[in-house]
């Protein structure tokens, strides 16, 4: 039964995610078509990859180039038919640019008599002269082209190792070693995993920290006799199940940006949509994971609070060691990813996009990595990012900290709350509407590809933003509080409050953001106006529709989907949530980068990808979990707690 309930719901979180990222199958099936297939089929493919190895069998003269080449009309007074189609493309938002192809050629088989070594130097004149020489392609179909970017490479390998490189793999073979000889200490010295005395010396418990044995058990043991444990479980599975959608629509995302074999099912799936549908395509993705950082604002409220009722104080230093604890938390496994993206990725394997998928992130490692681990990356512009994703994970420490900040302020001054929280939540809606209004560009409504590419990054630019995240903080800090405050208190509930938490909850948030896509299409003229109204307001409705709908989950409602995800597995797989994230975005890239042809695209391939995505993203996940994430947080945690002992007898010598 709990099988089928999983996959239920997998499903229809997949479903949710094409319904907000695309069109649904029956509007594809229903759309009305401006060109014919025998018309489509005409003209010149929009994606090309010539055949890499054999282009790169050719040694020293081997040159493989991806270029974006610009078709135009032979002869501008009579115009062929193919061109006559290519302008219908042109004039409807339903289609790509087809007068753009972006193509993967063999220079050495197609263009023989270009000089390698000029091209690879950018040499304008004999690009120029490549693109001339491909021009010859679509002659007979009354067109000509010129290139106008282009990216090369010879059987050379673009990367080398070095001594980072080969540090890095000694401090990971250490560790792998370091585990693997706890683990057989571990299991002579204690066979059966329950001598406590063992854990207890100074050597067994550094010993059982790296144990795989220990730590396996410790992933799988879920002791929920507490009963605020037992009521907090659900957000476990509220994380599992969000980091599943983080990876269906990452995955959708990745793998619509490259070449497809039947670019008109992407057409379709992504260009038939009106503005409403864009900007919920938007929402969809730009919240997706408001939770995850809700959840964690929720579990620091309620495990300050719990703490400090007992300690009756809130200390500076006792909010440090907590931020030490977190940033040590997160840090390690983040720095083996990051660190293995900038050394040894590049060198797993090689293809024709391997490059753009692998090694400029690579680079970008290479240059910004220190960056990522002062957990400021998200300051930086979109293309310099080391690991895009990552954004994620330096806003949930940045926010912890603010978090920290302001329970500290809620302590010492409650009454200081109603205007401290009314004070931040204005700055944050004034900030994230002026910035999107200034700097996104909606005056060409008809340019779908403007809108995707240029407009997209620019609001992605504000959204990775810790203040612009400031309503989860918010909210988790209230709904924290409010659990705290009733969790032993018995709420009396009947069917119509419970009628009304699910249309206040999940009513807030689908109700709410299809009024604002309605908007749009609506006030089509103040496009600017309406797109960051709403962008700078979403988040709070998210926040507030979906914190609502945990609080009556942590409370006693839900009845299936409750049981669904305080269930044992969704416990286990909520322990690997940040290992699956961290490691999901490297999978499908790996997966991208190794492709030898464009990918053929159907609703069928699509579920399959998604699927193996995610069950590598776990797989891999469980490793990272038992060599790196469990030691070096029991690791912490012994650490720390010798501090905090340290400072307390130091405290009572004064």
């Amino acid at each position: 039964m709990l099988a089928y309930i999983s996959i239920y719901i997998f499903c229809h979180v997949a479903v949710y995610i094409l319904r907000y990222s695309a069109v649904t199958f029956d509007k594809i099936k229903g759309l009305i078509r401006k060109i014919s297939d025998r018309e489509y089929a005409s003209m010149p493919p929009l994606f090309h990859m010539d055949d890499f190895d054999t282009c790169m069998s050719y040694g020293e003269n081997a040159l493989y180039c991806a270029i974006e080449f610009q078709l135009s009309p032979k002869n501008l007074h009579n115009t062929s038919e193919v061109w006559k189609i290519i302008q219908k493309t042109l004039s409807s938002t339903e289609y790509f640019k087809h007068d753009l192809l972006k193509h993967n050629i063999c220079v050495t088989q197609r263009c023989r008599h270009i000089a390698n070594v000029e091209i690879l130097n950018n040499n304008s004149k004999y690009i120029k002269q490549l693109g001339e020489c491909y021009s010859s392609n679509f002659e007979k179909m009354g067109l000509v082209g010129e290139i106008k970017t282009t990216r090369c490479r010879t059987n050379k390998l673009p990367t080398f190792l070095n001594n980072y490189d080969f540090l890095y793999l000694a401090l990971v073979m250490f560790i792998v070693l370091l585990v693997l000889y706890a683990s057989l200490y571990n299991i002579i010295k204690d066979p059966d995993l329950k001598n406590t005395e063992f854990e207890q010396t100074i050597h067994g418990k550094y010993i059982s920290a790296f144990s795989i044995f220990q730590n396996l058990k410790r992933l799988t043991t879920v002791n929920l006799k507490d009963p605020d444990m037992e009521a907090l479980s659900c957000l476990q599975g509220v994380r599992v199940i969000n980091i599943v959608t983080v990876i269906v629509s990452h995955s959708l995302t990745i793998n619509f940006a490259f070449a497809a074999i039947n670019p008109r099912y992407l057409e379709t799936l992504l260009l038939s949509n009106n503005l409403g549908d864009e900007a919920i395509r938007l929402d969809s993705n730009y919240n997706i994971v408001q939770p995850i950082l809700l959840i964690s604002s929720w579990l620091l409220t309620y495990n300050v609070l719990k703490e400090c009722e007992v300690r009756r104080k809130m200390s500076i230093s006792y909010l440090v060691c907590r931020f030490w604890s977190r940033y040590f938390r997160l840090a390690p496994c983040m720095a083996v990813v990051l660190l293995y993206s900038a050394t040894w990725m590049p060198h797993l394997t090689d293809g024709p996009v391997w490059d753009h998928t692998v090694l400029d992130e690579h680079q970008m490692c290479r240059r910004n990595w220190w960056i990522n681990l002062l957990f400021l990356h998200n300051f930086q512009h979109f293309q310099e990012m080391c690991g895009t994703h990552l954004w994620f994970i330096a806003v949930d420490l940045q926010l912890y900290l603010i978090g920290l900040i302001i329970l500290w302020v809620i302590w010492h001054y409650p009454r200081k709350t109603f205007w401290l929280f009314g004070s931040m939540w204005i700055c944050h809606v004034i900030y994230v509407f002026f910035r999107i209004y200034n700097r996104i560009n909606f005056i060409d409504l008809s340019n779908q590809s403007q809108f995707d590419e240029e407009n997209l990054v620019e609001i992605f630019n504000v959204y990775k933003l810790c203040w612009s995240n400031i309503p989860a903080v918010l909210g988790g800090i209230t709904y924290g509080y409010i659990f705290y405050k009733y969790k032993n208190k018995k709420l009396s509930t009947n069917k119509t409050h419970v009628v009304l938490w699910w249309i206040l909850s999940w009513g807030t948030i689908i109700g709410l953001s299809k009024v604002l896509g309605l908007a749009l299409d609506t006030f089509q003229n103040n496009v600017n106006e309406v797109l960051a109204f709403r962008l700078c307001l979403t988040r709070t409705i998210y926040i507030f529709g979906f914190g609502l709908f945990v609080l009556g989950l942590t409370l006693g409602q839900g009845g299936l989907i409750r049981k669904f995800y305080t269930s044992t597995p969704m416990y286990i797989l909520g322990r690997l949530t940040y290992g699956a994230y961290l490691m999901h975005v490297f999978i499908i890239r790996f997966k991208i980068g190794i492709m030898r042809t464009p990918r053929f695209f159907s609703n069928g391939s699509l579920i399959f990808d998604v699927v193996g995505e995610v069950v590598w993203s776990f797989l891999l996940s469980v490793l990272v979990s038992l060599f790196f994430e469990m030691p070096f947080e029991k690791v912490k945690s012994y650490v720390l707690k010798v501090n905090q002992e340290q400072n307390r007898n130091f405290k009572k010598t004064e």
